[in-house]
């Protein structure tokens, strides 16, 4: 399992930090033959944008292919919004703590 935690604003100037985060997550998809799971924790953040989503997705398609699940926690309301409207929120379990999204992503089936 692998737990992803941006920190700060994931607008479109601020987005160093997902990314290097993103990469070890890639970097332990295309390592692992086995089934990978992904959580993201979004405690440490309040704001993402488009550029994050595209990120998301990309993350999701990867693990998809590892027959892996994803899911999101600690979300703002504000995120939580930007996902409901994109419909984003129907591909990914979103859950309120990191406990709750790590047992999301091991009963999926």
């Amino acid at each position: 399992m692998v737990i992803v935690v941006p920190v700060g604003d994931l607008g479109e100037f601020n987005f160093e930090h997902m990314e290097a985060e993103a990469k070890e997550a890639f970097h332990h998809l295309e390592h692992s033959a086995d089934k990978v799971h992904v959580v993201v924790d979004f405690t440490n953040t309040s704001y993402f944008g488009s550029t994050a989503l595209g990120l998301f997705l990309k993350l999701w398609r990867r693990v998809r292919l590892r027959r892996g699940h994803m899911a999101f926690c600690g979300l703002s309301d504000r995120e939580l919004e930007i996902l409901r409207v994109t419909k984003l929120d129907t591909l990914w379990s979103i859950c309120e703590t990191r406990e709750e999204a790590i047992e999301a992503v091991r009963r999926a089936v």
